[in-house]
């Protein structure tokens, strides 16, 4: 905003994580929580997260299996990520035998936190192009949050994802964001949220979620890879930092600068969807896009 109304003309953006700081994590995540009606119900506020996954499975047609596919999936793109902290090979199988956390969450279904810090520079077209030769273009943004009240929630949607998805495609002209997106880095801080940011952002039809990724199609290789980075799952869950980590890495992928995980056929433009996590309901936005 600083840059658009003419204000600087350069700006750096940070953000990072250091949660191994924080001894009491899950008591900042109940920190959020409604103190009279929530709050004293006690324990780890990811039932909640379990709570939802039990309502997706079931409006979905997506299974538990689609999300340890999503687990595989990531945790073997991150091996070729020299940043990820998570990266391993592992099955279907591994995933759906470790431990029942938060029905149906398992252990594997959940990101693991980690420390690191993103840093981005953002500048005027007039500057990015004196000061870069191959610049990647912001040309959508959107975000949104929605009631803070759990018990006034659609459960059966991420309405957030949708609004910021929608906000940022509107600004950038896209009509047809199945089609008209390349790939994508859609926050996957669990399993199931992966396939659900998938089908709030309208890269596939409703209920189609599962199926697209048993499909293929969003592995490296697939017609719409999502997550190639490896995803919070793959490289960690940096928390606040989470959503500049997910821009940052489609802004690699664009401009060439991904590493061993780089995606080979030509990618334009690419979407960052990020969620602040339990047990808000906050969702942040951007389309990135290059030769313009």
């Amino acid at each position: 905003m600083q840059i658009m109304s003419g204000a600087v003309d350069t700006v750096a953006v940070e953000s990072h994580s250091k949660i191994s700081d924080l001894l009491t994590y899950s008591d900042v995540l109940a920190f959020a929580l409604d103190p009279i009606y929530n709050r004293p119900i006690g324990g780890h506020p990811h039932y909640l997260a379990g709570m939802e996954m039990r309502r997706f499975l079931r409006d979905s047609k997506c299974t538990e299996k689609d999300c340890a596919r999503v687990v595989v999936k990531n945790r073997t793109n991150a091996l070729k990520n020299v940043s990820s902290a998570y990266g391993t090979k592992l099955t279907t199988d591994d995933v759906k035998r470790s431990p029942e956390v938060f029905s149906p969450l398992r252990q594997l279904d959940i990101s693991n936190l980690v420390d690191g810090s993103i840093v981005m520079v953002l500048a005027s077209a007039k500057k990015a192009k004196e000061i870069c030769d191959n610049p990647v273009w912001i040309t959508g943004i959107g975000w949104n949050s929605d009631t803070p009240w759990i018990e006034n929630r659609d459960w059966g949607r991420a309405e957030y994802a949708e609004s910021a998805t929608q906000m940022a495609y509107k600004m950038a002209g896209i009509k047809h964001p199945s089609s008209d997106i390349d790939f994508a880095e859609i926050d996957d801080k669990f399993s199931y949220k992966e396939l659900e940011h998938i089908q709030a952002a309208k890269l596939c039809r409703k209920g189609e979620a599962g199926k697209r990724l048993r499909k293929g199609t969003f592995d490296s290789e697939g017609r719409l890879p999502v997550n190639v980075s490896g995803g919070s799952l793959g490289c960690g869950n940096l928390v606040e930092a989470a959503g500049l980590h997910r821009a940052m890495e489609v802004a690699l992928q664009l401009r060439g600068h991904a590493g061993r995980h780089q995606i080979r056929k030509v990618v334009k433009r690419g979407l960052a969807l990020s969620w602040r996590s339990i047990p808000t309901a906050t969702g942040g936005a951007v389309v990135m896009e290059v030769g313009r």
